[in-house]
């Protein structure tokens, strides 16, 4: 019985130690900003090299995040992205792209359709393999400064990996607006 007043003691002895430590000093909270600022603030490139350091921030989906010989990635389906024009007149859009000679002997032509903000701009037809570019006007009242702007590609078929049953669209150099 001693014994557990004892400990009880002691327990109670470091419960009132510990209750007379200096409570830390008042920290003001965080600086509130709204979400637009935050994203305004991110560096958004109007034209994308997939090499570029800022490619990943702009990269929405289907284009896989590795990175080949420091330039290009392979797209799925429905490749997007998006980007900041600084202006909206006398924009063009331009993408590098590469169909392979590999995934060519597979698919044969493909036909790729771009669309801007869920607009359709274009549809190319792919009817050898090989490097494309492809640089189209956009009208004024398509492009905003006021958000990014997004970028999709769709092309009609995919090819299929024999050895793992992977899937793949295209090569994706770079994408977006020039002037």
């Amino acid at each position: 019985m001693r014994r557990r007043i004892g400990m009880l003691a002691v327990l109670g002895l470091a419960l009132a130690l510990g209750g007379c430590l200096k409570q830390p000093d008042k920290f003001a909270p965080p600086e509130q900003r709204d979400p637009q600022v935050l994203d305004e603030d991110r560096a958004r490139l109007h034209y994308v090299p997939m090499g570029a350091e800022e490619a990943p921030a702009h990269l929405l989906t289907d284009i896989v995040p590795d990175l080949h010989d420091g330039q290009w990635r392979w797209t799925l389906q429905r490749p997007a992205l998006e980007v900041r024009v600084p202006k909206t007149r006398g924009m063009k859009f331009r993408a590098q792209l590469t169909v392979p000679e590999i995934t060519f002997e597979q698919t044969g032509p493909v036909t790729i359709e771009i669309f801007i903000d869920n607009r359709r701009l274009l549809e190319r037809k792919v009817d050898n393999p090989g490097e494309v570019v492809i640089e189209q006007a956009v009208a004024e009242d398509w492009l905003t400064t006021k958000r990014p702007v997004v970028i999709r590609f769709v092309i009609d078929k995919m090819w299929t990996s024999p050895v793992d049953g992977v899937q793949r669209g295209f090569i994706l150099t770079g994408a977006g607006f020039v002037q």
